[in-house]
């Protein structure tokens, strides 16, 4: 009995682990592929690059560890980001009110998504991918599909170093500490993981199932927001392909790095933090052998078959 008992725990220690073995198999193979893996340099790339998929990471592990999924993050990112834009270039709005302002318009949208399930209570699959349709359409008549061009207020944030690394690269690793300290010790944060765990469980203990299902979703729409405006930031412009599959990669990456899709389980640092990483690491390695860019797409699908399998094993054990 003792040693299936341990055999059992076995397995699940290596499950939970798997993804960290994945990223350092990964890094290795692609150390030995190129001497320019492993620099300094590219490490900041890797990192400024992955602060647009973390801030959205971050949301989607709230919307998912109460058992939703929020998939209009990639559309209200590039919402956020063109309204707030239009509103500097072409309204003359004062350039650090607007940035704020992004992931305002961010959570507003997750409140809309949050009200609409929980109130009304319809399915959140369809809520969310109506939302995303109906964001992309209104940014697209608000822009003509013109890109933006950030004011040089905005990218003057690009120039303030912090430890030697970009001020919003500092900030989003800073904001994802917070956020975990909220989800792991605070009584919201427990709630949260009890709703996602047994939601009847959850109401019969006195816990409010919808508003704290309402609040992951203001949370997720939030940080959409938030994306916004580290990509405005990061690369001085709103483009029209701009949050194009974002919430695809998001949830292939949170994912990756442990959050279950059958909620209650799931942290943003470090299973969010690993995942997202591992996937920036994936592409920046394929990136720099030259590889097809479509490549990254079906390694994208591959990962997200592999966690899914994973996570239904533990599931059962």
């Amino acid at each position: 009995m003792n040693n299936s008992i341990n055999i059992k725990n076995l397995k699940l220690t290596a499950l939970n682990h798997a993804v960290y073995i994945f990223g350092v198999i990964t890094i290795i193979v692609f150390s030995s592929l190129s001497e320019h893996f492993l620099t300094s340099t590219n490490w900041i790339t890797i990192l400024r690059n992955s602060t647009l998929m973390l801030s959205i990471g971050i949301g989607l592990t709230f919307a998912l560890i109460v058992g939703e999924l929020d998939l209009s993050v990639g559309a209200n990112c590039r919402f956020a980001a063109s309204v707030s834009a239009l509103l500097m270039v072409n309204h003359g709005w004062n350039p650090y009110l607007c940035m704020i302002l992004m992931p305002l318009l961010g959570g507003f949208i997750g409140l809309i998504n949050g009200l609409l399930v929980t109130r009304v209570k319809l399915n959140a699959w369809l809520v969310t991918l109506s939302m995303k349709l109906a964001l992309v359409g209104i940014v697209v008549k608000l822009t003509n599909t013109v890109a933006i061009n950030m004011p040089q207020e905005v990218l003057n944030f690009r120039n303030i170093k912090i430890f030697g690394l970009s001020s919003f690269i500092v900030f989003i690793l800073a904001v994802m500490i917070l956020m975990q300290i909220i989800l792991r010790y605070s009584t919201f944060g427990r709630k949260l993981v009890a709703v996602g765990s047994n939601y009847a469980a959850a109401e019969k203990l006195g816990i409010n199932v919808k508003n704290y299902k309402l609040a992951a979703f203001i949370i997720s729409g939030f940080f959409a927001g938030l994306g916004g405006m580290l990509i405005s930031v990061n690369l001085g412009s709103i483009t029209r392909e701009l949050g194009d599959g974002y919430e695809f990669t998001a949830v292939s990456a949170v994912v990756l790095g442990g959050v279950s899709l059958a909620g209650g389980e799931g942290s943003v640092f470090p299973k969010a933090f690993a995942g997202v990483l591992i996937l920036t690491v994936i592409e920046n390695g394929l990136t720099m052998m030259g590889a097809d860019i479509y490549l990254f797409q079906i390694a994208k699908a591959l990962i997200i078959f592999v966690m899914m399998y994973i996570d239904s094993i533990k599931n059962k054990m």
